[in-house]
């Protein structure tokens, strides 16, 4: 018969139990109560008695598991399936991040279910580590960067696992001691030179002049830049304050001499768009503003190569976009020796609370640091 002891000092029941193959085990319950600590203690007896007779199914035993938390508890055991349990996850960050991080999470959490299939309604636990791994091998042969698997399974798929197994509901994590993906040989974005940008503002229209100077004196997305209204621009204090798009961060970048002297040709209406033809548009898509973009770079006469090519699902990658201009603005502050501080007041990059701090008391920094950005 199975019983229950205390070891010196140690607050909790031990179980004394008979293993299926004939061996006395002992098995710390981490129960304080008696009562409990016997009831799960027979409920670990029954299951290696079923067993060692041979007639164990898996349901019988989550039964008697289930049986006996209920009894201690007073609640059943909760067995999701994968699906119900990543939906709860997501459902859990809806107010934890912005709608940029979420819209990012939910696409990673549809395409593993997807590659699921019929798994994807099975229990948790049911998926393994090699399930993963052919997951991991999809997004990669399809041509995703090694970053965006990583970011895909290491933070998104891995963040629900590991939170179950953290509250008990899998015994493993299939993700433990997964290693990410090595960036080998990345080929990377390239930056546009004085020479670029000049031809790209012979080859625009107004607007897109705008956006262009725009785009290569802030570093800011195509998005973001695209709109843009008057309430973003202080002319007085000769800044842009902005809530970037992907992250919901709030933004001051100082105004460059060049796209302060094309915004003062421009009649200043409140809360009208500073570049009314791009604004609302989407950036993806045949009739997007990447693709727009895309063809003003062809009328300027500067080549793109492929530095990803799309298969499947993914998408080809060039070495120059508009988001190169990100690359731009970094990389001519850079040249100026300035701290990377000041590089996160160009770009918007930055974690944390830190952009909250500066801000609103280091104003001459952020223009200081736009001023070394190259006059076109």
């Amino acid at each position: 018969m199975p019983n229950v002891h205390k070891r010196f000092k140690s607050p909790y029941w031990v179980c004394q139990y008979l293993s299926a193959d004939g061996r006395w085990l002992k098995r710390s319950t981490k129960l304080t109560d008696r009562k409990e600590a016997t009831a799960w203690c027979q409920a670990l007896q029954d299951a290696q008695d079923k067993i060692g007779r041979g007639s164990a199914s898996e349901a019988q035993l989550r039964a008697i598991i289930g049986e006996t938390m209920a009894k201690i508890t007073g609640q059943d055991l909760s067995t999701p399936t994968v699906r119900e349990w990543f939906t709860q996850w997501l459902d859990s960050r809806k107010w934890a991040n912005a709608p940029a991080t979420l819209l990012k999470y939910s696409g990673a959490i549809d395409a593993f279910l997807r590659f699921l299939g019929p798994k994807a309604d099975g229990r948790l636990e049911s998926v393994s580590q090699r399930d993963v791994i052919n997951f991991r091998n999809l997004l990669h042969e399809q041509g995703k960067a090694p970053n965006t698997v990583n970011q895909f399974v290491s933070k998104v798929v891995a963040a629900p696992f590991r939170s179950a197994f953290q509250q008990g509901m899998i015994l493993h994590n299939p993700l433990a001691g997964l290693r990410k993906l090595a960036d080998r040989g990345k080929k990377r974005k390239q930056a546009f030179s004085i020479q670029d940008v000049r031809a790209l503002l012979a080859a625009a229209d107004d607007d897109w002049k705008g956006a262009i100077l725009a785009g290569y004196t802030t570093g800011m997305r195509l998005s973001d830049v695209a709109n843009l209204t008057w309430e973003n621009i202080d002319l007085d204090a000769e800044v842009i304050a902005f809530d970037q798009a992907k992250t919901q961060s709030h933004t001051i970048i100082g105004l460059h001499p060049d796209f302060r002297a094309w915004l003062d040709t421009r009649s200043k209406e409140p809360r009208a768009a500073l570049f009314p033809s791009l604004s609302g548009c989407r950036t993806s898509g045949l009739r997007g503003l990447s693709k727009r973009f895309s063809a003003i770079m062809r009328k300027a006469g500067i080549e793109s190569q492929i530095i990803r090519e799309r298969k499947g699902e993914g998408r080809s990658v060039y070495a120059k976009t508009f988001h190169s201009f990100r690359h731009s603005a970094a990389s001519h502050v850079f040249t100026g020796k300035v701290v990377e501080e000041s590089v996160k007041r160009i770009t918007g990059h930055g974690r944390g609370q830190s952009h909250k701090h500066y801000l609103h008391v280091d104003l001459d920094a952020i223009k200081a640091a736009s001023s070394l950005i190259p006059r076109i």
